[in-house]
């Protein structure tokens, strides 16, 4: 499984992910391909991008309080 622009557009939805272009396209180049010769089940996949924008967000919006 790879990471596509319909499966980002359903984690912002149903995971309620915040995910801006910037990070899109970080995700897309780091998950848009399968390392070969491994893959990627669903539950990687979903934990790799869930840690990613963690990640992402904490270090470029840091919260406030």
């Amino acid at each position: 499984m790879v990471a596509t622009r319909v499966y980002i557009q359903s984690l912002r939805k149903q995971a309620r992910m915040t995910i801006n272009g910037e990070l899109e396209a970080i995700i897309l180049a780091e998950y848009g391909s399968e390392p070969t010769p491994y893959t990627f089940s669903a539950q990687d996949l979903y934990e790799q991008i869930r840690k990613l924008v963690y990640n992402y967000n904490t270090y470029y919006f840091p919260d406030p309080f």
